[in-house]
C-alpha cells in the first residue's frame, strides 16, 4: 500500500525537529486530508506559539506538495 507523510517541522535555536507521521493512502482523501493538515498545523502553532520561524510542510510521495508558514 502507498503511504504519504506528514512532516511537521520547526527549528529552536537553528536546530531541526522534525514530526513525522506516516499515514495509509486511503485515508488522504481531500477532506480529511485538509482535517488532518490543519489540526497539525494548530498543535504546533499552539505549541510552538513563542517560538519564531516554525512551519508545516506537507510532503507527499517525496515531493513537496504545500507548505504554510505561521
Amino acid at each position: 500500500m502507498e503511504r504519504s507523510f506528514l512532516i511537521m517541522g520547526f527549528s529552536i535555536t537553528g536546530k531541526e525537529l522534525w514530526i513525522i507521521m506516516v499515514l495509509p493512502q486511503l485515508l488522504l482523501r481531500e477532506q480529511i486530508e485538509k482535517n488532518i493538515f490543519n489540526m497539525c498545523k494548530f498543535i504546533l502553532y499552539t505549541l510552538l506559539h513563542f517560538v519564531p520561524g516554525h512551519s508545516v510542510i506537507w510532503v507527499e510521495k517525496e515531493k513537496i506538495k504545500s507548505h504554510q508558514k505561521f
